[in-house]
């Protein structure tokens, strides 16, 4: 059983582009949010020079523009 929907590129798109606009860099990220939703949080801290947490899987697939 999945308990987040899945996304089509579209929504996925929309998805990265709100953690762009509101996720505070190196603030905790809720095990809650969407996996695509923190991954890009992930890629954002990474992009800053922090390590990625322990447990937590980068999603490899991007999305198509």
């Amino acid at each position: 059983m999945n308990l987040w929907k899945s996304l089509n590129p579209e929504e996925e798109k929309k998805f990265r582009e709100a953690a762009r606009e509101k996720y505070e860099p190196f603030t905790d990220l809720c095990p809650l949010w969407h996996p695509v939703y923190i991954d890009e949080c992930v890629k954002i801290n990474v992009e800053r020079g922090v390590d990625v947490p322990e447990g937590v899987v980068l999603v490899k697939k991007e999305v198509q523009q």
